[in-house]
């Protein structure tokens, strides 16, 4: 009987080792970010956590499936592993930091990242992870980590 409980407990400890990964092995992530200068934060490159939709609407990312690196003259490139290429297509865009005149989750005047003429974004900086939050109603937001 003790032959069989000792087989037993090592089967169970080989199967609930062999579904752990070390997908994150390859990758090194800041955990800090320098005193408020915004501009050189978002500098790097990030992955893409999570997207939600405004709607409730919340998927996951793994390591290194989107990426999006952005440079000090305003450009930004998409890297997008997935074949669906949600939530960004792989590809090269710009981006520019703006300054609204109220927020609609502050009423307050804030700077925000924009992506273009339609995708203007709160953001929060935050031990190496960025958060976006759309500037509009029930609009998307994302979670990043900054890569090494």
């Amino acid at each position: 009987m003790k032959k069989f409980i000792f087989i037993m407990m090592s089967a169970m400890l080989i199967a609930s080792s062999a579904g752990c990964s070390s997908d994150d092995d390859d990758y090194s992530y800041v955990q800090e970010f320098s005193n408020n200068n915004d501009k050189e934060n978002l500098i790097g490159t990030w992955h893409i956590l999570h997207y939600f939709n405004g709607w409730g609407l919340k998927e996951d990312y793994e390591a290194g499936e989107v990426t999006v690196s952005f440079t000090r003259n305003g450009e930004m490139q998409v890297i997008n592993k997935r074949e669906d290429q949600l939530p960004f297509a792989t590809g090269k865009s710009t981006y520019s930091f703006v300054d609204i005149e109220k927020s609609v989750f502050t009423g307050e005047p804030r700077t925000c990242i924009s992506f273009g003429y339609f995708y203007t974004y709160s953001y929060t900086f935050d031990k190496g992870f960025l958060y976006l939050s759309q500037e509009a109603y029930d609009g998307d937001g994302y979670t990043f980590q900054k890569l090494k």
